[in-house]
């Protein structure tokens, strides 16, 4: 190749400069070859290998980012200050359905994604913008149109890009679809509201339960005991098994139910007021202490209850407990 040239210049007289590699030494020159008479020729070269060298890793670098951009799980591009669309990336396209060729070169995609007016122009005038403002890096979290008609949610950062000089040039804009992350927020917020409803009612029903049962109970166990210590040695031996039997069961019971108890104290704060009839509830706590009112010998007398707002429950409770 190289004889080829050197022979034209010969023949011609027409000065040529190129870059030519030779093999045998490795390495890049750039010649500027003349014939200052016909017939001869005159070189001047210049080895540029290192310079050739840093041309080829400058281009494998580039290939690398490209690859490296295109091949980003994130969404990608960079708009110029008119907010044309100048970087597109794969991401952008599988997110937004619109391709690189649709994208670039314009800034329609705004309108596309943004089709409401008055939102459109509330998010390019908004503290927190996509479009990155002068010497500012934002964040924000918006609600875009796709190509297919779906809408998604996407959280963005951008950033503004500035030359050499310091002068503004335009925005890089980092996006990440997080609309099936917002789906799983939305139910895990609703099974955890759902929990905790059901927990409050399970500790108001233990409550409930724990509560209701200690009267009943003390009747059986009070009944029991009578039955103990008026027939033992009347009857037969079973007999008296069997009521020794009852006795400790009504006493196991007592404190698996006072456990209960316990338990549905904890971060129990009782339920919301509602009208509550007292002369019903006094009447319900008095049979439930009718066995403790009989033994103590004690007389409960009473006026006119009215019907009040607040809890059955702690109601219940307060009136069980004065008595």
């Amino acid at each position: 190749m190289q004889v080829i040239r050197y022979a034209k210049v010969a023949q011609t007289g027409k000065s040529e400069y190129f870059i030519d590699y030779y093999p045998g030494l490795g390495k890049w020159y750039e010649i500027a070859s003349f014939c200052p008479k016909r017939g001869y020729f005159v070189n001047i070269s210049r080895d540029i290998t290192e310079h050739k060298q840093r041309e080829k890793e400058i281009y494998r670098l580039n290939q690398f980012q490209k690859i490296v951009i295109d091949n980003a799980d994130i969404w990608l591009d960079v708009l110029d200050k008119k907010l044309n669309i100048i970087l597109w990336n794969k991401a952008a396209e599988k997110i937004s359905g619109y391709s690189r060729g649709e994208a670039m070169g314009h800034n329609k995609i705004w309108k596309w994604l943004y089709p409401d007016k008055e939102y459109r122009k509330k998010l390019m005038s908004a503290e927190d913008t996509i479009i990155g403002k002068e010497g500012r890096k934002e964040n924000s979290e918006t609600t875009i149109l796709c190509k297919d008609g779906q809408t998604k949610i996407i959280t963005w950062h951008s950033q503004s890009l500035f030359d050499e000089n310091g002068a503004l040039i335009g925005s890089l804009v980092i996006g990440r679809d997080i609309t099936e992350y917002k789906k799983m927020e939305k139910k895990l917020n609703q099974t955890m509201k759902d929990l905790a409803r059901s927990n409050k009612e399970l500790q108001q029903f233990a409550f409930v339960a724990s509560h209701d049962l200690q009267e009943p109970l003390r009747m059986i166990s009070s009944y029991t005991q009578l039955l103990a210590k008026r027939y033992k040695g009347r009857l037969d031996s079973d007999a008296d098994d069997f009521i020794a039997y009852a006795v400790d069961g009504s006493n196991c019971m007592r404190e698996l139910i006072n456990k209960l108890l316990a338990y549905s104290r904890v971060d129990t704060h009782g339920n919301s007021f509602a009208l509550i009839n007292c002369e019903a509830i006094l009447d319900s706590v008095l049979v439930n202490l009718k066995v403790a009112i009989e033994r103590s010998g004690a007389v409960v007398t009473r006026d006119f209850l009215p019907t009040v707002m607040g809890d059955e429950v702690q109601i219940g409770r307060l009136f069980q407990r004065e008595l």
